[in-house]
């Protein structure tokens, strides 16, 4: 099956693996999923990094490149039908980078594996609390 990763779950996979449910653990580890980052969510991550709210011992790319590989996951690049996508979607909420995230699932017709319930109101499927 195809995931795509929502940012908080990338993160708490790289950086504390103790927040994931274990249900996100099973998909997570299953050689079976193909597995997806979104550029959205490392634009989120580069920005909450540049404002303080991130820190990596590390430094930002090298976790975030050690993350990636770590999870076999592949990036998907933002595409003008996600960001036409995002116009039709009801504003549940304004983080654009979730609604980003629900476009891009709901284009690709892929599910996600997120702890954030305000999925489920954009109609994607796979959401793990």
């Amino acid at each position: 099956m195809k995931f795509l990763i929502d940012t908080n779950i990338f993160l708490f996979a790289i950086e504390d693996s103790k927040r994931l449910s274990k249900k996100a653990i099973l998909l997570l580890e299953d050689e079976s999923n193909e597995l997806f980052l979104s550029q959205a969510s490392l634009w989120e991550i580069t920005i909450k990094h540049s404002i303080g709210k991130l820190q990596f011992v590390d430094g930002l790319k090298k976790t975030m490149d050690q993350g990636i590989e770590k999870l076999d996951l592949q990036m998907m690049p933002i595409r003008s039908n996600h960001i036409y996508r995002v116009s039709e979607l009801p504003f549940h909420h304004n983080d654009p980078f979730d609604r980003l995230l629900a476009a891009q699932c709901l284009e690709e017709k892929i599910s996600i594996i997120t702890a954030d319930p305000i999925f489920k109101k954009y109609k994607v499927s796979g959401q793990i609390g």
